[in-house]
């Protein structure tokens, strides 16, 4: 399990230097973290041990990068909240 967590300062240490913190985890029970950052050029996706070398690294241009945002909810959550 993946807890989302992001902290300023902390993100930020997992990024390239100029870039900004997307989103970020730390891997439960393991010293693992992933990261997801960007500046107006690149976008990247680092996992990997914590103060360590990354175990994955990927970047892509911003240009060429597509998302889609999460709401948080799984597809059963919004079934028992319509059912309710």
């Amino acid at each position: 399990m993946c807890f989302g967590v992001l902290y300023a300062g902390h993100a930020q240490a997992g990024c390239l230097q100029g870039q900004e913190a997307f989103t970020s985890c730390q891997i439960e029970g393991k010293d693992k973290e992933v990261f997801v950052c960007f500046d107006d050029q690149i976008a990247t996706y680092r996992y990997g041990p914590k103060n360590g070398a990354a175990d994955l690294f990927l970047s892509e241009t911003i240009r060429d990068v597509d998302f889609e945002p999460w709401s948080g909810f799984r597809q059963g959550d919004l079934r028992k909240r319509h059912v309710l």
